[in-house]
C-alpha cells in the first residue's frame, strides 16, 4: 500500500467510527425517549377530567411534564398505594432545565396513579435509559468518543508527530 492509500483507510476508519457512535447514540436516545406510558386525559359525567390510571408496581419512576403544559403551571399526580400512605407528586418546584420529577416507591406492592394533566411515565429500563441518554455527562462523552479519532487524523494530517505530542505532555517526577 502506498502512503496515500493508508491515509485514506485511516480517514475512512475514523469517519466510520464517528458515524457508528452517532448512530448508536441516536438509537439509545430514541429508545429512551419513546419508552414511556402516556397517561391521556379522561372526562367524567361530573365535568371533571383527569388522566387514565397508571399502575406503579415497583422501582423508581420518572414523570415527565408535557411541553404543552408549560413549566409555570402547577401540575400534580395523586399516588394511592394498596399498602401505604397516599401522596401527591407535584411539579411546582422544578429546576429550570428539567421537565420531570423522579420518585422512589415509599410503599410495598403496587399503587394507582392519576394526574391532573396528561403526562409521560418512565419505569424499569426506560427510566434508567432516559436518565442516561439525557445526562449532559453522557452526551459530552459520546461527542468526545465520536470526534477523538477525527481530531487525531487532523493532527496527523497537519504534520504533528506523535513524539511531539509526547514531549508536550508534563513529565512525571
Amino acid at each position: 500500500m502506498g502512503r496515500m492509500t493508508k491515509r485514506k483507510v485511516m480517514w475512512s476508519a475514523a469517519i466510520t467510527w464517528a458515524l457508528l457512535v452517532i448512530v448508536a447514540f441516536a438509537v439509545l436516545y430514541g429508545v429512551a425517549t419513546f419508552s414511556y406510558t402516556r397517561l391521556g386525559l379522561a372526562s367524567f359525567e361530573s365535568g371533571t377530567s383527569r388522566t387514565e390510571e397508571y399502575r406503579w408496581n415497583d422501582g423508581p419512576i420518572l414523570i415527565e411534564r408535557p411541553a404543552k403544559v408549560g413549566k409555570k403551571r402547577s401540575l400534580a399526580c395523586q399516588v394511592c398505594p394498596v399498602n401505604g400512605e397516599h401522596r401527591t407528586v407535584t411539579f411546582s418546584k422544578l429546576k429550570r432545565s428539567k421537565g420531570y420529577v423522579t420518585r422512589e416507591p415509599w410503599f410495598a406492592g403496587s399503587a394507582a396513579m392519576r394526574c391532573a394533566s396528561p403526562v409521560k411515565v418512565y419505569s424499569g429500563s426506560g427510566y434508567h435509559m432516559y436518565l442516561l441518554a439525557h445526562s449532559r455527562l453522557f452526551q459530552v462523552g459520546v461527542a468526545v468518543l465520536a470526534v477523538a479519532p477525527l481530531a487525531m487524523m487532523f493532527l496527523l494530517a497537519s504534520g504533528v508527530k506523535v513524539s511531539d505530542l509526547k514531549a508536550a505532555l508534563p513529565r512525571r517526577r
